[in-house]
């Protein structure tokens, strides 16, 4: 299917993160820790069992395993990110998330089959941190299933093109 418009995606939710990336010489500041991501999917209800399946075992975890092994963080969290509040991201908020979860972001995937939307990704960032620094600690990032299938595992490139489209902030299709 041939769209024209913008994606956003799981880099989005990163763009307010004080994140250092491995410069040109390929050095990292050894001070700066990787990132920890934790991930919700109770939301995804759109979708075949298959289809959450592979998103929550096979598509997600590949695109966390890049990110974390990719980024570092200038600003880390250091306290656990908890919410009292009986919300977070526009859903009831999870139970991990009220006991604290060790992360520097928490992220809520849900699923929509919407034949009629021009996005395969959507990305809401939710929460801020408190104190000097501001940084996400919470998004929300919303799959679009009419527009993403199972990838058959005996193609890798397909089964790439669907965690390109979680981690890049912009597709053209």
């Amino acid at each position: 299917m041939l769209l024209k418009n913008y994606f956003y995606a799981f880099c989005l939710v990163f763009l307010g993160l004080a994140i250092q990336t491995q410069a040109a010489t390929n050095s990292v500041p050894t001070a700066y820790p990787k990132i920890r991501i934790a991930t919700d999917f109770q939301r995804l209800s759109a979708g075949s069992s298959a289809w959450k399946t592979y998103v929550t075992t096979q598509q997600v975890p590949a695109a966390v395993d890049y990110l974390q092994g990719a980024l570092n963080v200038k600003y880390p969290q250091v306290n656990p990110i908890k919410s009292t509040a009986t919300n977070t991201c526009g859903f009831a908020t999870p139970t991990a998330l009220r006991n604290g979860v060790n992360a520097d972001i928490f992220v809520f995937f849900n699923s929509v089959n919407n034949s009629n939307a021009s996005w395969i990704t959507a990305t809401t960032l939710c929460t801020l941190s408190g104190g000097t620094v501001r940084t996400p600690i919470a998004a929300n990032i919303g799959i679009n299933t009419y527009y993403m299938e199972t990838a058959d595992m005996t193609d890798p490139l397909g089964h790439n093109s669907n965690i390109y489209i979680i981690i890049h902030p912009r597709h053209y299709w």
